[in-house]
């Protein structure tokens, strides 16, 4: 009888354990981001304009939640072999979906490009000073509004960031990143840089916040490295008042978060 009990108990320390060794193991891999995924990277980097060939990339294993949409899988190798590249890819850089485009089966319609969960929206309320004409489709970018502090006086402005890292599917009526600048003879190619609306790749959430920022003022739009994967999840809008604040404006100037004003 005894024999017995001393079984089940075993048994059930034994249960026990690989419980609380099964919860362990799933707190560690929550906190460490989820189940690994295999993304292909550039294995020593690859030059814009280059065709993909297998020596070029290689596999790295990233927690789910660090992984981006636009990610390719380890699995969809055989897909991008042979495609071009029109974006620079450094070494050990994950390899996007953004950063192909096979030129000599070009898709006619701008719908083939974006991404299934994603929405295509026009973008028109930036400033022609900018400059936007240099940002090419594939390109990263933030979206910056400034708009009116107070909807009845509207002599104060306020700044505020609206999306960060999202993709340029389009520059005017260019969805190619080829050519980046037009020929000086070509007065169509001309016609379309000189047009400054940009289409983004967004989420339909996102779409909404860029309608209601649009509306409310003008759009800037900053250009990302595609080294730079950092986003920051709360950034205080700047006014006058911040700039005209000696910390403040020492935070704006070395990169900082603006303090909230009083």
């Amino acid at each position: 009888m005894n024999r017995r009990i001393l079984l089940i108990a075993l048994l059930l320390a034994s249960a026990g354990l690989a419980t609380f060794v099964a919860y362990v193991r799933r707190f560690e891999l929550e906190r460490s981001g989820g189940e690994p995924v295999q993304i292909l990277i550039a294995k020593d980097g690859i030059l814009r304009g280059k065709v993909v060939t297998e020596e070029m990339l290689a596999v790295r294993s990233v927690p789910v939640a660090y992984v981006e949409d636009r990610s390719v899988k380890a699995a969809e190798r055989d897909k991008v072999l042979g495609l071009r590249i029109v974006n620079q890819v450094a070494a050990n850089q994950a390899v996007m979906w953004s950063d192909f485009n096979d030129l000599s089966d070009e898709p006619s319609d701008l719908s083939s490009k974006v991404e299934p969960g994603f929405r295509a929206v026009y973008v028109s309320g930036i400033r022609e000073a900018q400059g936007s004409a240099l940002i090419r489709p594939g390109d990263l970018v933030d979206v910056i509004s400034t708009m009116a502090e107070n909807s009845e006086t509207r002599a104060s402005k306020v700044s505020v960031v609206v999306l960060q890292k999202v993709v340029v599917l389009a520059n005017g009526v260019r969805t190619s990143a080829e050519p980046l600048l037009p020929d000086v003879d070509d007065k169509h190619a001309k016609s379309a840089v000189r047009d400054q609306g940009l289409t983004l790749a967004l989420s339909l959430q996102q779409a909404q916040s860029l309608a209601v920022a649009g509306t409310r003022g003008f759009l800037s739009i900053a250009l990302r490295s595609r080294d730079d994967e950092r986003t920051f999840a709360n950034i205080a809008p700047v006014d006058r008042t911040a700039l005209l604040d000696p910390k403040a404006r020492a935070a704006v100037k070395l990169g900082g978060e603006v303090p909230p004003q009083p």
